[in-house]
């Protein structure tokens, strides 16, 4: 066996331990301490018919090590932050809900069938109880700035809420009119 193919037995090694195994890359320093210095055992211990060539393929080696465990550390620095995000969103979104629920604890009032065929298609559960809380209030003739407001919270939270930079209307491009009122082009974050 030359000591290519034992230096590509290696690689391979170290590289599939990298990716396909779940060890953080602390604990990878010690096994990519030992494949370099099971290399050096063999080509200079032992050595070989590529001897020569032994210092440059040591350095290949040691450099895949190093570029792998680097590349590790970045994807579990990557996860971390990925679920530190998740939390702090589900985090807030409880805390909304939460604050939704007391302002429906402190009117008290029940849902009228007419109320609840109006919000049927509501999907999440914060959405849900602001949306019956704007039908409630404009049934009852109340102010619904508290209500739009909460709208607007809960979609510049959860990145729905589209702004007036990231919308640009053409009153001049008629598309279609009917009924209930006319549609215009316009671009969308510079898409038409």
């Amino acid at each position: 066996m030359t000591d290519t193919n034992i230096l590509l037995i290696m690689c391979v090694s170290t590289t599939a331990t990298h990716v396909f195994l779940p060890i953080r890359w602390l604990v990878l320093i010690a096994y990519d301490a030992f494949i370099v210095s099971l290399y050096a055992f063999f080509a200079f211990g032992l050595g070989g018919p590529e001897q020569r060539y032994a210092h440059f393929y040591l350095l290949q080696l040691a450099a895949l090590a190093f570029v792998t465990l680097v590349g590790k550390r970045s994807f579990e620095n990557h996860d971390r932050a990925s679920f530190a995000r998740y939390l702090t969103e589900k985090s807030q979104r409880v805390h909304l809900e939460f604050q939704l629920d007391e302002l429906h604890r402190e009117h008290g009032t029940k849902e009228g069938r007419k109320d609840a065929d109006m919000i049927s298609t509501a999907t999440s559960t914060s959405t849900q109880h602001i949306l019956q809380e704007l039908v409630r209030a404009v049934h009852q003739g109340n102010s619904t700035s508290k209500q739009l407001d909460l709208i607007a919270e809960l979609g510049k939270k959860e990145h729905w809420l589209i702004t007036e930079q990231d919308l640009q209307i053409f009153p001049s491009i008629v598309l279609g009119a009917g009924t209930y009122g006319v549609v215009v082009g316009g671009c969308l974050q510079g898409f038409k």
